[in-house]
């Protein structure tokens, strides 16, 4: 009866989530999930459901306790899981493994899933445009170290994200020098891990961002930013920049910015053309309950809700909060970027000639 149950929700969360696209694109599922139910557009992998897509297609990627293993974004698609904490019944997570993006793969988006490393085409030259990546868990996001090359990414927005630094020498973000990324937007976004190590090249913006550390002196946020806008977001126990190369950031503009419990939350002003104001150094958020000396965000017990009377309600340069509840797009802790059904319930038996009474929870999006 549970596998029954299983297979039932499963099919109803992709009645309720392909007939937003009834109109529009074909919308390829992957499901990986026993008692998977068959269809011309139904794949056990994802890199098979890009294979059989065509340019401006859907793919829905099923909630699952097995990964769905690495793939190539080489088609303009739209991909989405069901979000990195979703409110529902639904088992398991629509898990990935790294997802490599060329630049056939432009004005394409991926949300909802739990991936490992972003990255972007490998081989020597490559243009990659208008990228969306958001209410995903990833690892990281980076372009090859080839700085003879011409490497370009233009239009790439980082949206409503966990993303976790695995180890003290990988970065968040980690674009060379040298490339050139242009309309970089990376906005309420939750940074976990032990040093986030940005370089993030040239007229990036970040914009009402959480970056959590333990505070130690090793943990740091930015390494290389140029002609960059650094606005809204809340350090809390992770130094802005890495002090030592501080030469590494340059021309950048630092507004109303809130650093807290790291080993230094100064920020790099009046130095290499930077400049900055309305910042507040050394200022506790008041958070309800967050404990930045676990570098794992914590669901069950962690809350980024700011107190009242916290210095950081209403400080933006917009007038709404830092952090990541402010600005145009506040983060939405479910990470769920569709129409979603939160509940069903079915009866275990019904005997015969008897009506079968099922309710079913959902929420829009």
């Amino acid at each position: 009866m549970k596998a029954l149950l299983h297979t039932t929700f499963i099919t109803l969360i992709f009645i309720f989530i392909t007939a937003g696209f009834a109109y529009a694109q074909t919308v390829h599922v992957v499901n990986n999930t026993s008692g998977a139910p068959d269809g011309s557009n139904v794949y056990a992998s994802i890199q098979e459901a890009i294979d059989a897509a065509s340019d401006g297609d859907v793919l829905h990627i099923i909630p699952s306790g097995d990964s769905y293993g690495n793939f190539t974004l080489n088609k303009s698609l739209q991909i989405y899981g069901i979000g990195f904490n979703p409110d529902t019944d639904a088992p398991g997570r629509s898990l990935v493994g790294q997802i490599t993006i060329t630049s056939s793969g432009s004005n394409s988006s991926i949300e909802g899933v739990v991936a490992s490393t972003i990255n972007f085409e490998d081989p020597q030259e490559f243009t990659v445009s208008n990228i969306l990546i958001q209410k995903s868990r990833i690892n990281g996001l980076r372009i090859p170290d080839n700085p003879s090359d011409e490497q370009q990414v233009a239009g790439l927005i980082l949206q409503g994200n966990i993303i976790h630094a695995s180890s003290v020498n990988n970065s968040s973000i980690d674009f060379p020098t040298d490339s050139k990324v242009s309309n970089f937007v990376v906005s309420n976004n939750i940074f976990t891990g032990n040093n986030h190590r940005i370089k993030a090249g040239n007229g990036a913006i970040f914009r009402n961002n959480l970056f959590l550390s333990d505070g130690s002196s090793a943990s740091y946020t930015f390494l290389t930013l140029r002609n960059a806008l650094v606005a809204n977001n809340i350090f809390l126990g992770s130094r802005p920049n890495d002090f030592t190369q501080a030469v590494s950031i340059t021309e950048t503009s630092f507004q109303n910015n809130l650093s807290f419990g790291s080993s230094n939350d100064e920020f790099p002003l009046e130095t290499n053309d930077n400049s900055g104001s309305g910042n507040l150094v050394n200022i506790d958020p008041q958070f309800a309950s967050l404990d930045a000396s676990d570098d794992v965000w914590q669901f069950s017990s962690w809350d980024a809700t700011l107190e009242s009377g916290s210095p950081a309600i209403g400080a933006g340069t917009d007038g709404t909060d830092l952090g990541i509840f402010g600005g145009s797009n506040p983060l939405d802790m479910t990470g769920v970027p569709l129409p979603l059904i939160q509940l069903l319930d079915v009866p275990a038996l019904v005997g015969q000639n008897e009506d079968l009474d099922i309710t079913i929870r959902a929420r829009g999006n």
